[in-house]
């Protein structure tokens, strides 16, 4: 048994990923090269206990800035995509981080993504322009270790304002991962 990043407890039985109610885990949340979902690894660092609740709160207090992000598609400024609500951050004693954000054409519903900060390509992240927003998009070290929704994804993003917010938020996140090197999700039984 474990823990799907962002959710509930799984199993594998009967040949697939069940959860506990026995209904089947969804195909596109489970990562192609593992045929496992992004699961939970073990507890590693409480993030009550400086430095980590330091680094967490500058996190917080950066993305905290954003006013009113808006992304973009393409050189139309009428294809607005994204809207951010910040803090939109969260992170856990086992170093899963959670992004949370509200989808402009669906006010009120909010969206989150999560993936195990040890899983991620830190040192591969982007900072990518779109228009009236900044994406930083950090890719995972293998496969699809980011759980959005009900899919399991290659990368994770936050949306910010500017390219210093994105570095702020890039250089904590670098700050933290030595205290959680451990990705693996946890199986218990």
């Amino acid at each position: 048994m474990g823990r799907v990043i962002l959710g509930e407890d799984v199993r594998f039985e009967q040949g697939g990923w069940r959860y506990v109610n026995g209904g089947q885990v969804p195909d596109k949340l489970l990562d192609k090269a593992t045929g496992a979902p992004p699961l939970r690894p073990r507890t590693q660092h409480p993030v009550t206990q400086a430095p980590v609740s330091t680094t967490i709160a500058d996190i917080k207090n950066t993305l905290g800035t954003v006013k009113s992000c808006q992304l973009y598609a393409g050189a139309s400024k009428e294809n607005l995509l994204w809207s951010v609500m910040s803090p939109g951050f969260e992170m856990d004693d086992s170093g899963v981080i959670a992004s949370r954000y509200v989808l402009s054409t669906r006010p009120g519903q909010g969206y989150a993504q999560g993936a195990a900060i040890a899983n991620l390509s830190l040192i591969a992240a982007q900072i990518q322009d779109r228009g009236g927003c900044k994406i930083l998009s950090i890719p995972c070290r293998n496969g699809q270790c980011v759980r959005f929704e009900d899919n399991a994804n290659p990368s994770l993003s936050f949306f910010v304002e500017t390219t210093d917010q994105a570095n702020k938020i890039l250089n904590k996140l670098k700050a933290l991962a030595p205290l959680y090197p451990d990705g693996a999700g946890e199986l218990r039984k």
